[in-house]
């Protein structure tokens, strides 16, 4: 761990703010790390292009992966100002670089013993936001000096040449006649190390041969070290033929994931814990190796990893409420359980913008430009190449998810497009194409077809242009049989043409998926509405889909509701069918059938808690609040109330946990212990609230309802509390005297539980952890 001043971080991050937005200009396409607008799938996608186009043409080459020993430490300054120089960057910026490099020192602290301070002279800095970019740059000439040596001959398609890949200091070649294009570009390395620093690990450094005929080692390969079932680049396995990808790193990724969430089932954590764990642990474990190898999830692996990932939030137990449900959104009554199908759905779709909008700075994109370049050739590319098959699989798959239902590609451009006969049509629209009417969708304002007057206006086109109008406008007419189509049956075309960027193009395009279903829960909203009498309509029902992840910080509270919407709790009458000899009737009143919905609303000593509960809640807000079950149970408040909806609430959240904490028994839940709760939960919002720096916000909302119910508040004049004191219980005063002093010291504590679990996280495993005694911990404290 390297440790920075702060003002060597600031400075650094000024300049790298700056620098970030003249890198894609200076530095080649070749390299995608810390580059703003480029990717590390990028590169997999072209070597996995590279490697299928290699086989397929049987061309003997090689695929070297370099690793550079301690590549960022051994850049020299002297080179890298001038390498800077060169790019042409002016002596202001060079200027302010040389200060962050100027004459530094460092101490090596080690077990708390801290060294005498050295000079550093060469490497770039570790945790600077500037290091990235300026390895980037010192590392460039190597690649343009590849790149313009013509004794090391890449792999050749089209019209270019494809023979460096680099992420930040991981390089790859993609190199054929390795015979003599090796050793020219070990020396153009040493020579280039001389002046720069670079030195290749050739221990770690490997080579995977193509299509070399024979199971020996080739001579060639020294001084390398020759893996011919592959090697690990970014963290998925390479292999020598496309097709074992999926193996090689799918397969043991399904297995891992499996065993992983079996072993944390038992874990003590809450129910949306686990749904977090999903999202922040294994989510990313799904989707790096997918992303990075453009794969189609199998069937089967997806139900492996749906049913481990269910057996894991219900911690073994059967489940309550089904995945599809909680892969929802939360404003649709889901709580965001990654759908694996549909990410992987998302990944593909990037794909497909990139051959929708032809970003011409991708080299991948070239080489696929190059196998198909008209759509007559594409049903042979997808026959052999799985890259292809996957993205035009997906095409397929979302046409059918989003109701295309147009009887043409709407996004199909005019040029080299087979449907457009005869074949030479399509040529004679290049003009129209550099003005920017590529495809038919440009035809098209609001579902209806542009007339030639309207395009001529917007584009400038002349009046010579009209009998290709006519021709389109045909084209059109004989396979919609209309001029006007309805938006709704090209959204997904319109989704590609609106997010040109790919920034965060994953989960918008996820969430796009979802923003089709209009009404997924309609039966739980007809369920309540039978049981309530009355008709939920659609604005109320999406309010108390959205209640349970706005009703409090607390997950606690949250799932409670969440549980309560989604009928989750066991009622006697459930009980009583798996224990014969159990009564169905209710604890409480032991009178009639014991339902959640009794347990919660019709039973009459529940009924009266209600009735308790509103009459404070009134008082407390100083308007009327009527008892009824669309308030009180799913949290709905009406328009009259909307203006004290956070205290009314709260207020009722904590009547909800009231019935919970005794569902099971006869006892019922009172008042007083209503009033506990929100004593307690007080202290948490306080806390929330003095955080935030909004005690203010906090009296003005509370003051009042709590000085009603019997708790009162004296705040000195800065907001700070320093007495509470109750009316109807003493306890409840001795339970929320909080000071800002206290809050401090609470904000403290929380701070050293946090820093004492990272550090057992570091040292232990979570099956010691679980099994660890925590009196150290409370001793600590």
């Amino acid at each position: 761990m390297n440790l920075l001043g702060a003002d060597n971080k600031i400075l650094s991050k000024i300049l790298a703010l700056r620098l970030e937005k003249v890198m894609c200009s200076i530095v080649h396409a070749d390299q995608t790390g810390f580059i703003k607008g480029r990717n590390s799938y990028n590169n997999t996608r072209r070597l996995f292009n590279i490697i299928h186009f290699l086989n397929f043409h049987q061309i003997p080459g090689v695929v070297v992966s370099m690793d550079a020993e301690k590549a960022f430490d051994r850049i020299e300054w002297e080179y890298m100002f001038e390498i800077m120089r060169r790019f042409g960057f002016g002596k202001n910026f060079l200027g302010w670089i040389k200060i962050i490099y100027k004459s530094p020192i460092a101490s090596v602290l080690t077990n708390g013993l801290l060294s005498s301070p050295f000079s550093l002279s060469r490497g770039t800095a570790q945790g600077s936001p500037l290091s990235p970019l300026l390895f980037a740059l010192a590392i460039e000439p190597l690649a343009m000096a590849i790149r313009q040596n013509p004794s090391v001959l890449g792999v050749k398609i089209g019209d270019r040449q494809h023979k460096i890949l680099l992420y930040a200091d991981d390089i790859l070649l993609t190199l054929t006649d390795p015979v003599n294009s090796l050793p020219v570009l070990i020396r153009c390395i040493k020579d280039f190390g001389l002046i720069s620093g670079y030195k290749v690990n050739f221990d770690k450094s490997v080579i995977m041969t193509l299509c070399s005929g024979g199971d020996n080692e080739p001579l060639y390969v020294k001084p390398f070290h020759w893996a011919p079932s592959g090697f690990v680049y970014l963290g998925v396995k390479v292999t020598p033929n496309v097709g074992h990808l999926y193996r090689e790193n799918i397969n043991g990724m399904v297995q891992d994931l499996r065993e992983m969430l079996t072993r944390w089932r038992s874990l003590p954590i809450s129910f949306l814990g686990r749904i977090n764990l999903i999202k922040m642990v294994i989510l990313p474990k799904i989707l790096y190796p997918t992303g990075m190898l453009f794969a189609i999830l199998k069937s089967e692996d997806i139900k492996v990893i749906n049913k481990a990932m269910v057996d894991f939030i219900w911690a073994g137990r059967k489940p309550k409420i089904k995945l599809e449900t909680l892969q929802l959104p939360k404003d649709l009554g889901g709580w965001g359980v990654p759908n694996i199908e549909n990410y992987v759905l998302s990944i593909q779709a990037r794909i497909l913008s990139s051959w929708i909008h032809e970003h011409s700075d991708l080299p991948w994109l070239n080489i696929e430009e190059v196998l198909w370049k008209r759509l007559n050739d594409l049903p042979h590319v997808i026959k052999h190449n799985p890259l292809i098959y996957n993205a035009m699989w997906t095409w397929g798959k979302l046409r059918k998810n989003f109701n295309s239902s147009l009887p043409f590609n709407i996004l199909s451009t005019f040029i080299n497009n087979p449907d457009l006969l005869p074949q030479n049509i399509g040529s004679s629209f290049v003009g129209w194409h550099k003005v920017g009417v590529k495809r038919f969708y440009d035809l098209f304002k609001h579902g209806e077809f542009k007339s030639f007057e309207s395009l001529k206006s917007q584009y400038s086109m002349s009046k010579t242009e009209f009998y290709k109008y006519l021709q389109l406008r045909n084209y059109v007419l004989k396979n919609a049989k209309t001029l006007r189509i309805s938006t709704a049956s090209f959204r997904l075309e319109k989704f590609f043409l609106d997010n040109r960027e790919h920034k965060h193009f994953v989960s918008k395009f996820y969430s796009e998926i979802y923003a089709l279903i209009e009404d997924k829960l309609a039966w739980l909203r007809k369920s309540w509405g039978t049981l309530l009498k009355c008709e939920i309509d659609i604005q109320a029902w999406d309010k108390i889909l959205l209640l349970p992840s706005k009703i409090s910080v607390c997950n606690r509270f949250k799932e409670l509701q969440y549980k309560i919407l989604h009928n989750v709790y066991i009622s006697p009458y459930i009980y009583s069918k798996y224990n014969m000899g159990i009564s169905p009737n209710c604890l409480k009143c032991k009178v009639r059938v014991g339902t959640r919905f009794h347990c919660l609303w019709e039973c009459a000593i529940i009924q009266s808690f209600w009735k308790e509960v509103c009459a404070n809640i009134s008082t407390a807000i100083g308007h009327q609040v009527t008892e009824n079950p669309l308030m009180c149970i799913l949290g709905y408040i009406p328009v009259s109330l909307v203006q004290h909806e956070y205290v009314i609430q709260s207020l009722l959240m904590l009547a909800r946990k009231s019935i919970m904490l005794r569902w099971v028994g006869a006892e019922p839940p009172s008042i007083s212990l209503w009033k506990s709760l929100i004593i307690e939960v007080m202290t948490l919002i306080r806390l929330g609230h003095y955080i935030d720096g909004s005690s203010r916000i906090f009296v003005y909302k509370w003051k009042r309802p709590l000085e009603a119910l019997g708790v009162t508040y004296k705040l000195d004049p800065r907001g700070q509390q320093t007495e509470h004191s109750s009316s109807s219980s003493s306890s409840y005063a001795a339970q929320t005297q909080w000071n800002s002093s206290s809050l401090c010291v609470c904000a403290i504590v929380v701070q050293s539980i946090y820093s004492y679990l990272i550090i057992l996280l570091r040292h232990c495993t979570l099956r010691r952890i679980y099994k660890m005694n925590f009196e150290l911990l409370l001793l600590t404290w």
